[in-house]
C-alpha cells in the first residue's frame, strides 16, 4: 500500500497529496477553497495495483503415475518341422574371402603358396613339427680335440694295419732271413706261410674297413661336435 495518494480538485485541477485514508471523504481544496470527495485516479489505481504483490495461484500436486504392469509375454508358437528350421531367417552375406596360404598352427599368412615353414611359429607343414628354441652349451677347442680324437686313432691304425699287411706278403720273409728249403722244420717258417698271411688278411682287411669307414665319418662329414642343450633350472 503506497504512503499517499494523488487527489485532483475538480474545480481548479490542482493536484494535492493526502493520505489513502482521505479516499472517499468529503475535502476542501487548499486552491481554490472548493469542498469535493477526495477520489483517486485512475492511473494511480492502476500503479497500486501494479504495486500490489500478485499472488501466484497454487499449483496442483501432480498426481502419482500408477504403474501399469507389463502385458504376459506371449509364448513363441511351436516351429513345424521342415526345410525352414535349418535355414536362418536373417543369414549373414559373405563380404570378403580370403584364400591366401595359412598356417594350420597359428593362423598367421605363409610367405608363399609354396612355403613349408611358418615364420611366426616355426611350425613343419611336411612334418608337423613345431619348432622349438634351445640353449645350448658352447663348442670349445678341447670339445672338438676330443670328439676328433678317435677319428684320428682309426686313421693311425688302418695306416698301420695296411702297412703290415704289405709287409707280411713283401719283405717279411727276406727281412727274417728265412729259407723255406732250408727251413723247413722251423717254426719261424709258419708266420710267412701262406696259410698264416690269409687268416691274419682277411681279418685284417675286415678291421680296415671298419677303422676306416669311422674315420672318414669323423674326420671328413660329421667333425664338428653334438650340440649340448643345457637343461633348464626350475
Amino acid at each position: 500500500m503506497p504512503a499517499s495518494i494523488t487527489i485532483v480538485c475538480p474545480e481548479c485541477d490542482k493536484q494535492m497529496k493526502a493520505p489513502p485514508e482521505v479516499e472517499g471523504k468529503k475535502i476542501r481544496c487548499k486552491g481554490c477553497g472548493a469542498a469535493f470527495v477526495a477520489l483517486v485516479e485512475m492511473e494511480e489505481i492502476e500503479e497500486i495495483e501494479e504495486e500490489a504483490p500478485k499472488k501466484k495461484p497454487a499449483s496442483p500436486k501432480p498426481e502419482p503415475k500408477k504403474e501399469v504392469p507389463p502385458p504376459p509375454a506371449s509364448k513363441p508358437e511351436p516351429k513345424k518341422p521342415g526345410k525352414a528350421d535349418d535355414e536362418d531367417a536373417n543369414p549373414y552375406g559373405m563380404t570378403f574371402e580370403d584364400l591366401s596360404a595359412r598356417c594350420p598352427e597359428c593362423a598367421n599368412l605363409m610367405e608363399s603358396e609354396d612355403a613349408i615353414i611358418c615364420l611366426y611359429c616355426g611350425f613343419n607343414t611336411l612334418t608337423r613339427e613345431k619348432r622349438r628354441t634351445r640353449k645350448v652349451k658352447d663348442v670349445t677347442g678341447w670339445d672338438v680335440f676330443f670328439w676328433l680324437l678317435p677319428g684320428i686313432a682309426c686313421a693311425i691304425a688302418t695306416v698301420l694295419m695296411i702297412a703290415w699287411i704289405i709287409i707280411h706278403w713283401g719283405p717279411l720273409q727276406g727281412w727274417m732271413g728265412l729259407d723255406p728249403e732250408r727251413d723247413k722244420e722251423s717254426w719261424s717258417i709258419l708266420a710267412v706261410a701262406l696259410y698264416t698271411k690269409l687268416w691274419t688278411t682277411i681279418p685284417l682287411l675286415f678291421l680296415i674297413y671298419k677303422a676306416g669307414r669311422f674315420a672318414i665319418m669323423r674326420l671328413a662329414i660329421n667333425y664338428r661336435p653334438p650340440e649340448i642343450e643345457e637343461k633348464s633350472k626350475k
